[in-house]
Formats: structure tokens, sequence, C-alpha cells
């Protein structure tokens, strides 16, 4: 891999200027760095880094050439000039105004490798520049230097601690869409995430990440580019996640304890959580920045600061303690999402909490579960709705006949309506059980048609109103 920092400038470390003529002037290059390896349709960042020291301005003209068929869907920062599809040519016009210690120029963009990719691939570019420091100005031309060609990656699956000692050993050796599967259990670890690498959970109860310990700067996972986490608590730490990157997601987590902020994104990341509760911590709950996060689905309540900071988030269907927020939403409610015992850490729902059936369904996935294991949409009080936050409450689950044992279902329903059951024992392969229920009043019943149930220790099932 290459390096992120390219050559100084000699004369820009506050030499005198009898010094600078001895050193002499090294010339400034932008250095590509590449993730360890590419997946076919799945996003990823590209970063070209220049060190041009202490600096009044930069100007300059940078150049990419992205393979055959890459589609480009984003600049990370800053925003492209042009982009030239036929040629994949990506043009930025750089004029930075500085004054100070500018110490770099940093860009990115975003890539995604079309279906039909096989092989390496090459990235080649080109940079102009000028630039004015303390001792005079200087200009250059130089081919980017850095990592030039990527290979594919296969996807593998990654387990702790079947496979690893420990988390950060897993990610170490992981490649560009790797996932590593969490055992259950506690792991006392301060993890640093590599491009497209995915931490889910694997098992229940679901698996603890708690940083070393809660001082400054310890943070219990630092993000990366399109990486993700899912199923996870985040407990105990300065910070919960940090991301300065865009591309990263939160899914169906509790995020809690820190003693900053729970989700902290830097000015130009753009991330998404979903699905995710983000209590007690003793700063902001989520912190975004301009660049747009999306936030989903999800319980932000009793944070010692704001539950959410910033200007670049859009909040849909979400929980919150005050309307005090600055970016953009719809659908979220402002009141106590009514937790089961948050003295204690039990942030599930109780029955008359507002959070229940009150979700959008749209980002819920078949197969997705909550943080106990639960599947999503699971009736609540009235509705097939998801609920927010990180627990699905299932009033009214499945139960069976006191007398016959015979399983039976019972849900909310519009007479009128069919219905479809869907059931598995391992949330994976997924069967049918009836596909037309017919209801005929506000409460539907049905029992199992095959009799009674035996040497089946779980199953679950699944509804849906046929259309």
């Amino acid at each position: 891999m290459g390096s992120r920092l390219a050559a100084s400038v000699a004369s820009t470390l506050g030499l005198c200027a009898l010094c600078a003529p001895c050193l002499g002037l090294q010339e400034t290059q932008f250095v590509r760095t590449l993730p360890t390896a590419y997946v076919p349709e799945r996003p990823m960042t590209v970063f070209l880094d220049a060190f041009v020291g202490l600096t009044h301005a930069f100007q300059g003209d940078v150049y990419e050439v992205v393979p055959a068929g890459w589609q480009v869907i984003s600049s990370s920062y800053p925003p492209l000039t042009t982009f030239d599809k036929e040629t994949g040519t990506i043009f930025w016009h750089l004029d930075i105004e500085s004054w100070g210690e500018l110490g770099g120029v940093y860009l990115s963009y975003d890539v995604v490798p079309p279906a039909s990719q096989i092989g390496d691939v090459g990235f080649e570019g080109h940079a102009s520049y000028f630039f004015c420091d303390w001792e005079g100005e200087h200009r250059g031309s130089a081919a980017t230097t850095g990592d030039a060609s990527l290979s594919p990656g296969p996807q593998r699956l990654r387990r702790v601690p079947e496979h690893y000692p420990s988390i950060e050993a897993a990610i170490d050796e992981s490649l560009f869409g790797d996932t590593v599967l969490i055992g259950p259990g506690l792991y006392v670890e301060n993890l640093h995430m590599q491009q497209g690498v995915d931490l889910r959970a694997d098992g229940y109860p679901s698996p603890e990440i708690r940083a070393t310990s809660t001082s400054y700067r310890d943070t219990a996972i630092t993000a990366a580019p399109h990486c993700s986490v899912t199923g996870l608590i985040i407990s105990a730490s300065w910070r919960g996640i940090s991301c300065r990157y865009a591309g990263f997601e939160v899914r169906n987590c509790l995020i809690t304890g820190s003693t900053s902020c729970g989700v902290y994104g830097a000015v130009l990341s753009g991330f998404r959580v979903v699905g995710s509760t983000i209590v007690a911590n003793q700063g902001d709950g989520l912190h975004v920045g301009t660049t747009p996060s999306l936030v989903l689905n999800s319980v932000l309540f009793g944070n010692g600061g704001a539950d959410v900071r910033g200007s670049g988030g859009v909040i849909r269907f979400c929980c919150l303690e005050d309307e005090i927020y600055a970016g953009s939403g719809e659908n979220n409610i402002y009141a106590d999402p009514v937790f089961v015992n948050p003295a204690e850490g039990d942030y599930r729902l109780q029955p008359r909490s507002p959070c229940i059936d009150a979700g959008d369904n749209s980002v819920v996935s078949p197969g997705d579960t909550d943080l106990a294991g639960n599947p999503r949409i699971m009736l609540g009080r009235s509705a097939l709705r998801v609920d927010m936050g990180a627990y699905e409450y299932p009033e009214r689950g499945p139960r069976l006949d006191p007398v016959t044992k015979d399983l039976r279902l019972t849900w909310s329903s519009t007479p009128g309506k069919t219905y479809s059951l869907l059931y598995s024992d391992d949330l994976k392969l997924w069967r049918l059980a009836d596909d037309n229920v017919l209801a005929t009043g506000a409460v539907t019943l049905w029992r199992a048609p095959l009799g009674p149930l035996t040497g089946i220790p779980m199953r679950f099932y699944r509804l849906m109103e046929n259309q």
C-alpha cells in the first residue's frame, strides 16, 4: 500500500531563507491509496493526498483516470470539477487559500466496479500545481504515485473467537469485502476498521464492544469508508463510533455509556444509522457533519448533550427527546420511548411505548432481526410496522393452546383482507405455512394445520398482508 503522505517541501518547514536553498526543494506529488481489493458492484473510496507544508495558497489541476466501465458515484471531497464518462477521466481544479499551516491537499472519490469486472485493473493520474509559502512561489507537474493497480478480492467470513483471538486481529487480516462475525461475549478492544470490511453479530446475546478506557480519544470503533456494524452493543468509551468518511452504516445497534458522543461524524462524513438505540451518553447522542447523513427507525434519547447535533442529518421515523434540531426530517416523534428498565441498561420497549409500530418498513430486508434476535416487523399493538430502536416489541407472538397444545397465532387485521404466513426454524430458510388466511374481523386467529408441534425448540413466523 502506498503511503498517505507525498514528499514534503523542505523550504516550508519554518526554515530561514538561507537554509532553504541548501536543503533544496523536493517535488510535491499526489499519492494514491486504494483499498486492499475490489468487489464487483460494491462502492469503494480512492484517496489522493499531497503534503505541501506551510503555505499561503495552493492552486492546481488534478486528473485521475479510473478503469474502463467503472462508475464514479461521488466525490467525498472536494466536488469534482468534471468527469468524462467516455475516457473515465476525473478532473479537479483546486484553488485553496490558507494563510497558515495548510498541511496537505486531500482528495477522494467513490467508484463502483461493474458486475462484469474480472482481473487486475489500473489507475493513473497527473497533477500540475502552484503554491506559495514563506520562501516564495513554487510550480510543478508530476504523475500521481502510490497504488496503481487493484485485484479482485474473494469475500471471506472471519469468525471471532473461533478463528481469531480478538476482533482487531480479524480486522487486520481482512480484505475489502470481508465480514467479521463476532460471537457472544464482552470484547474490550479499540477497533480500527478497514475500508469495505463489515462487523456483524454471530449469535445471541449480542456481543458487546467496550473501549479499553473512557479517556480522551479512546474510541470503541473507528470507522472506515464503505463498512458497517450490525447487531452490536457498543458501550463505555470516549466515543462509541468515530467516522471521518462517507459510506459507513450502523444497523440494529445499541450505543450507550460514552463520555463524549455516541456516534461522531466529522465534517465530510456521510453515514446511515438504521434501527438503532443511542441513549445515556454523557455528550451528544449523534454528531453529523455537513455531508448528508441519514438516520432511520432509531431512538435517540436521554443523552447529556443534544440527541442530534449538526446540520447535515436527515432524521426520519425516529424518537427524540426534543424538537431542537437544525437538520431536516419527517415522521419523527418527540416523547419518552418508555424503556423496560433503563437504569439497568434494559432498553427494550414496554407495551405502552410510542415507538411500537412507528417505523418505516421500506428499509427492512427479509431476514432482518433486532438486537435480541427477534424478526423485524413483528405485530406490535395494531399493525405490521417495524418499531423504532434496536429492539422489536413482539406483543402478540405465537402461543400454544393450553388444552390441545396446537400452535395458534393472533394478529390485528382488516376484515376482508387475506394474509400469508411464513415460518423458519433458523431465520435463514423460510417456508410457506399458509397463503390465504381470510380476516373476518379486527383480530384473526390462525392455527397450525399440522397439529401439535413436537421436537422443535424454536420456530419463527412472519406475517404479510396480501395485496
